[in-house]
Order: structure tokens, then C-alpha cells, then sequence
């Protein structure tokens, strides 16, 4: 009977799985410009893991190379949180910082990380368009430029 119950569970497709491929494979794209020899860090966190193929295949496009956070891990996890101020700082901010300074060690020249405060939702109610703002300003507490992970900080606008 176990056996069978077995069988059953691995017949249907893990589709947490298939959807990670999907998010992260690449995907053909047009090369709008010429190679620019400067390396976008993309941490696979929070609204990411949606836009992940979108922000790939723009910054390609553009001519820079894209390098992606690892999965998470402990490691990882824990590696962040000497970033940290406080300890009551929710998980996803903690981890955040961790994928910022995996980033750093793979001598990334820049880290796009924009600040998204609020996002299109199905959901009737008006408080499900907002993001936490803790989480969006992870960078800024003690990454700040060339802080913890050498690579400097952008703020504001222009180039």
C-alpha cells in the first residue's frame, strides 16, 4: 500500500520545479547592443523570481553579462546577517543581504537591486499592492557604497 501511495506522489510532475526552470533557463534574445564587458549581479530574491527571464533578456540585450545569486541556502542566509542591524529584521531582508554578498563573490560590477514599492495585483484588496519597505532598502543599510561587498552603490539618477 505504501508502495503504491509512492508511485502515485512521484507520477505527478513537481511543478515547483518546472516552474524554477522556466524562470531561470535562458531564453533567446536580440543583441540590441555591443558587449560592454560589465557584469550585472541579479539576486534571486523576492520579485525577481517573477521577472527573472524579463531582466535577463533586457540587460543581455543591452550588451552586459548577467550573473544570478545562487539558490538559497543557509549559507547563504547566514552570511548576510552580520549585514544586519537588528535582529528583528524579517527573513526575506536577512536573506536578501546574503544573496547581495554572494553577488560580491562572484566579482559582479554592479548589482541591480531597484527599490519596488508598490505592484499591479488580481486581489480586490487595496493593501495587497504594496511591498515591505524594509526589504526594499536591503542595500542600503550597511551595503552602502563599497561597504561590505565592494562594489559600489548607485543612488539617484543619470549613468
Amino acid at each position: 500500500q505504501l508502495k503504491e501511495k509512492t508511485q502515485k506522489a512521484n507520477a505527478v510532475p513537481n511543478l515547483f520545479r518546472k516552474r524554477e526552470k522556466l524562470l531561470f533557463r535562458e531564453y533567446p534574445h536580440p543583441e540590441l547592443a555591443p558587449k560592454r564587458n560589465i557584469t550585472i549581479g541579479i539576486p534571486r530574491v523576492l520579485s525577481f523570481w517573477e521577472t527573472m527571464p524579463f531582466w535577463v533578456t533586457f540587460f543581455e540585450s543591452l550588451g552586459f553579462d548577467v550573473k544570478i545569486s545562487d539558490p538559497s541556502t543557509r549559507k547563504i542566509y547566514e552570511k548576510g546577517l552580520s549585514a544586519v542591524t537588528s535582529d528583528t529584521v524579517c527573513f526575506p531582508a536577512k536573506l536578501v543581504h546574503g544573496h547581495l554578498r554572494n553577488l560580491a563573490s562572484k566579482k559582479v560590477d554592479r548589482i541591480f537591486m531597484p527599490s519596488i514599492t508598490t505592484v499591479p495585483t488580481e486581489n480586490t484588496e487595496k493593501t495587497s499592492e504594496s511591498m515591505c519597505a524594509g526589504v526594499n532598502r536591503c542595500g542600503e543599510s550597511r551595503m552602502t557604497p563599497r561597504c561590505s561587498t565592494g562594489i559600489r552603490r548607485k543612488t539617484g539618477t543619470g549613468s
